[in-house]
């Protein structure tokens, strides 16, 4: 696989971690989070930059409501929680490529959160591994577009 096809994949599964919502017309007031993703991928050539994005939220949504996938072609499951940090597995299959994961969210307070995954990729019958960190910090409020 070539690596720009790898770097594509990786930098989309970034932003799988920080699910960014759709949008309709009704806004509710939200809560503005500032989210840096860093990818790291066994075999690349050179390190991808980490991702900074900021993300409009539902007010009041916890970090692991956040930070966990949740996609139509996923499941999350073995949820366990102890003290602060949610650790969790993750399996994907899509139409050409499926991925499997385990991760760890902890919570900092009401105000940050950071975590970890680390993912194994089928696609075209390449394997293909990657681990991300990520960070999120609370920096003022939006106004959050729900899912239709």
């Amino acid at each position: 696989m070539k690596i720009n096809a790898v770097r594509n994949i990786a930098l989309s599964l970034g932003a799988f971690a920080l699910l960014l919502p759709a949008m309709n017309a009704r806004a509710e007031e939200g809560e503005l989070w500032q989210t840096e993703v860093k990818v790291e991928m066994p075999g690349m050539p050179m390190a991808m930059p980490p991702q900074t994005a900021s993300i409009c939220q539902p007010k009041g949504r916890s970090s692991e409501e956040m930070s966990i996938p949740k996609d139509a072609s996923c499941k999350t499951t073995d949820f366990k929680k102890s003290g602060n940090k949610t650790s969790f597995k993750v399996a994907c299959n899509g139409k050409d490529n499926s991925m499997t994961g385990t991760g760890e969210v902890e919570t900092l307070g009401s105000d940050s959160y950071r975590g970890k995954m680390h993912m194994v990729m089928d696609a075209g019958g390449q394997r293909m591994e990657m681990s991300q960190n990520f960070s999120s910090k609370r920096v003022g409020k939006c106004d959050y577009q729900p899912r239709k």
